[in-house]
């Protein structure tokens, strides 16, 4: 997370870290604040940060930027690199996630941040060695899962990009938010990496766009084609699509892959009235 904009483009805030994520919070002008005047919580990452005790909530445990450290062990354990990991330790990749099958590097220190090595790597899961997915499918997936509940609940877009590790493994940008109706491309991926594909989310349900809240714009398809690289879409039905171009401009295919639930579905019963409207329109989607 790097600035804030807000419905109508206008810039609010702006954040800077350093190499291990201290946050330094900026209004636009650059100068600096205390604390956020936005209430905004999601900081380096995109982990959410708790600014009284100066400490980032990774998920399955905290981490201390100061220090560069985590304040817990990691759950996944000692690890040896071309060991398989066993079923326990996948299921820590968050419920519907994809694990790697085997580690991919060895790990002895259990409190140590991304192999003290923040610049090359990142660990939004707070599983050392950091996030790390066996396709760009599987990455893109777990982009979506981890910002569409937030981007539907804000009614704003987020937005990333998927690379490519030197070990052949997958991974992902933090999301950074844009408007209401717009999301900026405007990253790198890490050094030392490739870049892989793009993903976005669609924010909350906008009556006047209508089926076009569910599927990949003009301008989403013109982005994938342009980079000739697969786009993924987090819509407000909760699910995740899937743009692939081809030679034919904006003429590529899309398709549903999975569901963005990062959690259990809820109830049907919660989501009736969604589904109601944007049954008429699921024709459009194919």
């Amino acid at each position: 997370m790097t600035w804030v904009l807000n419905d109508a483009g206008e810039p609010l805030e702006r954040y800077a870290y350093d190499a291990f994520g201290k946050p330094k919070i900026m209004a636009w002008d650059g100068t600096k604040r205390t604390q956020t005047a936005i209430y905004n919580r999601f900081l380096f990452q995109g982990r959410e940060w708790i600014p009284e005790l100066g400490i980032y909530d990774y998920r399955h445990r905290m981490y201390h930027p100061q220090l560069g450290r985590f304040l817990q062990t990691d759950p996944l354990g000692l690890q040896t690199e071309g060991e398989k990991l066993s079923a326990g330790q996948k299921a820590l990749f968050s419920p519907g996630g994809s694990a790697p099958e085997a580690f991919t590097t060895s790990e002895m220190n259990l409190f140590r941040y991304c192999g003290d090595d923040p610049v090359d790597r990142s660990d939004a899961l707070g599983l050392s060695p950091g996030d790390s997915y066996p396709t760009v499918d599987a990455a893109g997936i777990q982009a979506i899962r981890d910002i569409n509940e937030t981007s539907i609940a804000l009614g704003r877009e987020y937005s990333g990009l998927l690379y490519r590790m030197r070990d052949g493994s997958f991974s992902y940008t933090a999301p950074i938010p844009g408007t209401s109706d717009t999301s900026p491309i405007g990253q790198r991926v890490p050094a030392k990496t490739t870049f892989a594909g793009l993903y976005h989310t669609h924010g909350k349900y906008d009556a006047e766009h209508d089926y076009h809240n569910f599927i990949f714009s003009t301008r989403d398809r013109k982005n994938a084609d342009d980079w000739n690289c697969p786009g993924y879409l987090g819509n407000p039905a909760r699910e995740v699509r899937k743009y692939t171009p081809n030679l034919i401009p904006q003429g590529g295919k899309s398709e549903a892959i999975a569901t963005s639930y990062p959690l259990p579905p809820p109830p049907p019963s919660q989501d009736r009235t969604f589904q109601d409207l944007f049954a008429p329109f699921k024709k459009f989607w194919k």
